[in-house]
C-alpha cells in the first residue's frame, strides 16, 4: 500500500534535483518551471520553497522571496543555508536590521562560520556601524586568514572609515589571495576611481571583465570611469553591453540613459531612463535622471513630477531642486523657480552652483539680493567664472572680453531641444535667413557654391539656409548638445566642438564663406576673430555676420541682457585693418526681447585680393 506514495515522493525529488541543477547552471526559467511542479505536488517541500525564493531574489522579487524562504524555515528550522538566503533577501529588500538579526541567529548556531561573519561585516557597514563592521571582517580573517572575501570586506569597511592606505592594502591582499576574484577587482576599481586614478580603475574593470565577461557590475563601473574622462562614445559601447548582458539591471539602464543624455541623444535616452525607474522604483537617482530627460524633451510637468519623486526618496537631493528650478525658468514661472532654488541652497549651503543659480534668478526678477548670492558663490568657489560674469552684467565687476565658455555651454546645452521652436517661433529670430538674403543679393551667379565655415552653428539653422550653396560646410560650436542637433540635419561635412577662435587657428583648410549668426553677442572683443577669419578665407572670400548695435562711443559693451553689442565704427576699423571691404550693412531686428525689438546689423565683408 505504501508503494504509490514512495513513487510520488521519488518523482518529486527527481524534479527538485533537476530544478536545482538548472538553477546552478544558469537555467533560471527551467529551474522555476520545475520547482513550481514540485510545489504543485508537495507544497510543504522545504528545499523547493527555498529554491523558489532564490529564483525570486534573482528576479528582484525580494518580498516574495522572503515569504518563500520563511516558509522553508518553518518546515525545516535548522538549515543555515535557509537563514543565509533569508538574510540576503532582507538585505536586498532594504531591511538591513532584520537581515542582521537573521545573520546573528546563524552565528549563534555556528559561531565559526566565516561566511556569516562576512555577511555581518557587510550589513554593519551598510548600517554605518563601521567599527563593528571592521571587527566582523577581522573575526572572519582570524578564522580563515587566507579567505579573500574577508579581506575584501575589511577593505570596504576601511574605505568607509577613510583609512585609504589601509583599505588599498586590503584590496590588494584580497586580489593576491584570489587572482580570479572578480568582485574584488570591481570594488578596487571603484576605490581607484574615487581617488582620481581613472586609468588604474579602468584596468581593474577590464581585469574583472576578462575573468567574467558577463559580470555586469564591472561594465557599469567601467562606464562611469569612461564618463569621468569624457569618453562618451566608449562609455556608450560599455553601457550598451551591460544592458544587453542583464536587461534587468537598473544601474545598467541608468548608465545607458545617462550616457545618451550627455551625448545629446535625448529621445534615445528616455527608454533606458524609464526602464531604470521601473526596475528600481526606490532608486532616487533614476527618477532624477528621468527628470533631466523629460526636461530636455519639454515635457515639463512630467519632469517636475519625476524630480519631486526623487526628492521624496531622497529628501536631501539639492540637485533635484535645482533641476525643478531650471524647469520653472523654462516655463516662465520665475517665482516658483526662486522657491525651488532656495530649497537647493537650504539643503546644500556649500554648493557654489546653487548660489550662482539663485543669483541668476534673483537678477531676472530684479531683486538686489542677487549681488549677495553671486558673491557667496564666488567665495565658495573662486574658480567658477559665471558669477563674475553675472556681477559684470549688474555693473559690480569689470566686463570680460567675452562670455565664459561655461556660461555659453550651459545656456545652450540646456536650450538645445527647444532652441529652434523658442528662438524662431517665440522670439522671431531671423539672423540665418537675414544673412542668406544679404549674401545672395550680392551674387552675380544665383547658383554659386561655397566652401562654408559656420561659426557658432548651434542646431544648424544657417546650414538649412545655405545647404543649396554649399560645396562643403563645416560647423563649429561650444555646446555638444547643439552640435548633436546639427548633426541630425545631415547638412554638415564636419562638426567641431570648441571655441570659434581655436577652431579657426587649428583649421588646415581655407573657405570661401565664413558665417557667424548671433555669435558675437557672446564675444565682445573681435580683434582675434577678424584676424583669424582673414587668414582662413580664400582671396575674395566673404565674411558675413550679425551684431547687436552699440550706439555708445565704446567699441563694445556688455548689456543688461548679458549680451555684447558692438559699434559700427569698431566693425569698420576691424574690417579695414584686416583687409576686408564692406559690401553691405543691413539694419535688422535680430529677435524680440521681452516684446522689445533687439536692433542689430547684418554685415557682408569681402577679403580683398591684395590681402
Amino acid at each position: 500500500m505504501q508503494q504509490p506514495q514512495n513513487n510520488i515522493s521519488n518523482s518529486v525529488e527527481r524534479l527538485y534535483q533537476q530544478a536545482s541543477w538548472h538553477f546552478q547552471h544558469g537555467g533560471i526559467n527551467e529551474a522555476e518551471a520545475l520547482t513550481r511542479k514540485v510545489l504543485m505536488q508537495n507544497n510543504d517541500h522545504p528545499d523547493a520553497n527555498h529554491l523558489l525564493g532564490l529564483i525570486a531574489i534573482h528576479y528582484g522579487k525580494h518580498a516574495q522571496a522572503i515569504q518563500l524562504i520563511e516558509r522553508a524555515i518553518q518546515l525545516k528550522p535548522l538549515q543555515v543555508i535557509y537563514f543565509n538566503a533569508l538574510s540576503s533577501a532582507l538585505h536586498k529588500e532594504g531591511r538591513l536590521k532584520d537581515a542582521l538579526a537573521v545573520n546573528d541567529k546563524i552565528l549563534k548556531q555556528k559561531p565559526r562560520l566565516t561566511d556569516a561573519h562576512n555577511n555581518r561585516s557587510l550589513l554593519l557597514r551598510k548600517l554605518g556601524r563601521l567599527e563593528e563592521a571592521l571587527a566582523a571582517s577581522d573575526k572572519a580573517i582570524k578564522l580563515k586568514p587566507q579567505q579573500a572575501r574577508a579581506h575584501l570586506n575589511r577593505a570596504l569597511a576601511l574605505k568607509e572609515m577613510e583609512r585609504i592606505e589601509d583599505s588599498l592594502a586590503s584590496f590588494e591582499r584580497a586580489i593576491r589571495l584570489n587572482p580570479k576574484f572578480t568582485e574584488a577587482y570591481n570594488q578596487y576599481a571603484i576605490m581607484l576611481r574615487n581617488l582620481g586614478r581613472t586609468e588604474d580603475s579602468l584596468a581593474a574593470c577590464d581585469k574583472a571583465i576578462k575573468l567574467n565577461p558577463h559580470y555586469v557590475e564591472a561594465y557599469n563601473n567601467r562606464t562611469v570611469a569612461l564618463m569621468d574622462q569624457g569618453r562618451e562614445p566608449e562609455a556608450l559601447i560599455t553601457s550598451s553591453q551591460a544592458a544587453q548582458i542583464d536587461p534587468h539591471s537598473a544601474i545598467a539602464q541608468y548608465n545607458l540613459g545617462l550616457v545618451l543624455l550627455n551625448m545629446g541623444r535625448t529621445e534615445e535616452a528616455l527608454p533606458p531612463c524609464q526602464q531604470a525607474v521601473n526596475l528600481k522604483p526606490q532608486y532616487a537617482p533614476a527618477h532624477y535622471n528621468l527628470g533631466l530627460v523629460l526636461k530636455d524633451m519639454m515635457r515639463s510637468d512630467e519632469a517636475i513630477a519625476a524630480c519631486k519623486r526623487a526628492i521624496e526618496l531622497d529628501p536631501q537631493s539639492a540637485k533635484a531642486w535645482l533641476n525643478i528650478s531650471a524647469i520653472y525658468i523654462d516655463m516662465g514661472r520665475n517665482q516658483d523657480a526662486l522657491h525651488a532654488c532656495e530649497q537647493a541652497v537650504k539643503l546644500d549651503p556649500q554648493s557654489a552652483k546653487a548660489h550662482a543659480n539663485l543669483g541668476r534668478i534673483l537678477m531676472d526678477l530684479g531683486h538686489p539680493e542677487a549681488f549677495s548670492s553671486l558673491q557667496t558663490a564666488l567665495k565658495l568657489d573662486p574658480d567658477i567664472t559665471v558669477p563674475s560674469y553675472l556681477l559684470a552684467i549688474l555693473g559690480h565687476a569689470d566686463a570680460p572680453e567675452q562670455s565664459p565658455s561655461e556660461y555659453v555651454v550651459s545656456l545652450f546645452d540646456d536650450y538645445a531641444n527647444r532652441f529652434d521652436q523658442h528662438l524662431v517661433n517665440d522670439l522671431e529670430y531671423r539672423a540665418p535667413e537675414q544673412l542668406f538674403h544679404s549674401i545672395t543679393a550680392l551674387l552675380d551667379d544665383p547658383s554659386q557654391k561655397f566652401d562654408i565655415l559656420d561659426l557658432g552653428c548651434g542646431t544648424g539653422l544657417c546650414g538649412v539656409e545655405f545647404a543649396a550653396h554649399a560645396k562643403r560646410m563645416v560647423g563649429v560650436d561650444l555646446a555638444p548638445r547643439m552640435l548633436a542637433k546639427a548633426k541630425e540635419r545631415g547638412l554638415y561635412t564636419d562638426l567641431i566642438e570648441g571655441d570659434v577662435c581655436i577652431a579657426l587657428q587649428q583649421s588646415t583648410q581655407a573657405f570661401d564663406l565664413i558665417l557667424s549668426a548671433d555669435v558675437f553677442i557672446y564675444i565682445g572683443k573681435l580683434e582675434q576673430v577678424f584676424s583669424l577669419a582673414s587668414k582662413q578665407l580664400n582671396p575674395g572670400g566673404l565674411f558675413a555676420f550679425s551684431i547687436e548695435d552699440n550706439e555708445t562711443d565704446e567699441d563694445y559693451r556688455l548689456t543688461a541682457s548679458g549680451r555684447y553689442a558692438q559699434s559700427y565704427d569698431y566693425i569698420q576699423r576691424l574690417a579695414a585693418s584686416n583687409g576686408f571691404k564692406e559690401l553691405s550693412r543691413v539694419p535688422v531686428t535680430l529677435r524680440m526681447e521681452k516684446n522689445v525689438p533687439a536692433a542689430g546689423s547684418i554685415f557682408v565683408l569681402r577679403l580683398t585680393d591684395a590681402n
